[in-house]
């Protein structure tokens, strides 16, 4: 089998050929360096096209595909740096066969991925959906115009709100399709949890509810993308407590409520038009006066690399579980890496509460004493508010 690497990352290349030898020892690889520009290849010598998002100089790999006749590639196989619904979707309307993410890899996927593309099983799954595809929902006040993303059971859409023509997000389940009532509860619980919050820093939900075949909610756009896209060109340090203090202000306006957001990271930090930031995306958030069992099952939820060590463990959390992933998340502001690293979720989650914290460069060291309270693997030596760490800062 001949495959086609694609890439700007030369220590991902290097996993990916140690993947190979070990599942695919008699797979070929070739690896172009993106970083100039793609060259012109015949594409019919190859089975499968292994393409990275991120092309450096080149852009990405979705601009490039733009650039190509995409029916004379080999079926291609996508790797993103984010777990974005938006970006994988993305990719396969470009004309990707398949979507993986890198910090999720292992040999056994990337193998078993690249053979199902080569059978044709993920070509034929797309072309079934082309053919029958989920019609737009149609909700009152509301003119859906594109879908912009989508998740495990919901739908995003670009839309314009009839009553002023500004443009919103839509997200949608359809209960047609729909069996899971715990589901379609858990869904009007985030729309009830923030549509009553009037804060700068926190997402607004502007109308929510359900149709005859759809449960939706309209909520603010953002056209400047997340807090993880700017990772990707750095952030200058000042730029980095600036936001510390904006999502601050965000959970001190959530916390002030009874919410806790227990998914906080960069993708779920989102820019507006003029710059400012907003706390986005609380499918997993939960009140604190809340004795609902349907938590029981959730309280592990979460991402592992900001995940807090109480909520690794299971255990109840608090409004010092957000705190912590603040912390995670100043140490990437500043440095551009994640303080704790794992080869699985559970490497993770035992990094987080055994793993010292890794110190910063002595030309952030004023920032030292700030990081190792966000970062205290005991709740009760961290900042016990959003407000204490505003005074602190």
């Amino acid at each position: 089998m001949r495959l086609l690497l694609i890439e700007n990352d030369s220590f991902f290349a290097a996993l990916i050929k140690k993947f190979l030898e070990r599942d695919m020892p008699d797979a070929q690889l070739t690896d172009v360096l993106a970083g100039a520009g793609v060259p012109k290849t015949d594409w019919k010598t190859f089975d499968v096209l292994l393409l990275c998002h991120e092309l450096g100089a080149a852009g990405n790999g979705l601009e490039w595909l733009d650039t190509v006749n995409t029916k004379e590639l080999p079926p291609v196989l996508y790797f993103t740096d984010t777990g974005s619904d938006e970006l994988a979707s993305r990719a396969v309307k470009a004309g990707a066969a398949a979507v993986l993410r890198k910090d999720e890899l292992s040999s056994n996927r990337v193998a078993r991925t690249i053979k199902k593309v080569v059978k044709g099983e993920l070509r034929a799954a797309k072309r079934r959906e082309a053919k029958d595809p989920l019609p737009k929902p149609e909700v009152e006040g509301f003119k859906v115009e594109s879908q912009i993303g989508k998740g495990a059971k919901s739908r995003f859409f670009l839309t314009e709100r009839v009553t002023d023509r500004q443009t919103v997000v839509l997200k949608v389940i359809d209960l047609d399709l729909i069996n899971d009532h715990a589901y379609v509860k858990r869904f009007l619980e985030e729309a009830e949890l923030v549509a009553d919050i009037r804060s700068p820093y926190v997402i607004r939900v502007f109308e929510h509810g359900f149709t005859d075949h759809c449960g939706f909610m309209a909520m603010e756009f953002f056209p400047r993308g997340g807090l993880k896209h700017r990772f990707e060109v750095g952030l200058r340090v000042n730029d980095a407590v600036h936001c510390l203090a904006n999502i601050a202000y965000g959970l001190q306006a959530i916390h002030k409520v009874g919410i806790v957001h227990r998914d906080l990271k960069p993708a779920n930090v989102m820019f507006r038009h003029d710059d400012t930031l907003a706390l986005a995306d609380f499918g997993i958030s939960q009140r604190l006066e809340s004795d609902s069992d349907a938590l029981a099952t959730a309280r592990v939820l979460g991402t592992p690399h900001y995940m807090s060590p109480e909520q690794g463990r299971g255990e109840p959390v608090d409004v010092r579980n957000d705190i912590y992933s603040l912390g995670v998340m100043f140490y990437e502001m500043l440095t551009g890496d994640k303080p704790f690293c794992g080869k699985s979720p559970a490497d993770l989650v035992y990094a987080h509460f055994n793993a010292p914290l890794p110190r910063l460069p002595s030309k952030l060291r004023r920032y030292q004493g700030v990081l190792e309270k966000l970062l205290a693997k005991d709740p009760g030596d961290r900042y016990q508010t959003a407000t204490e760490l505003l005074d602190d800062l």
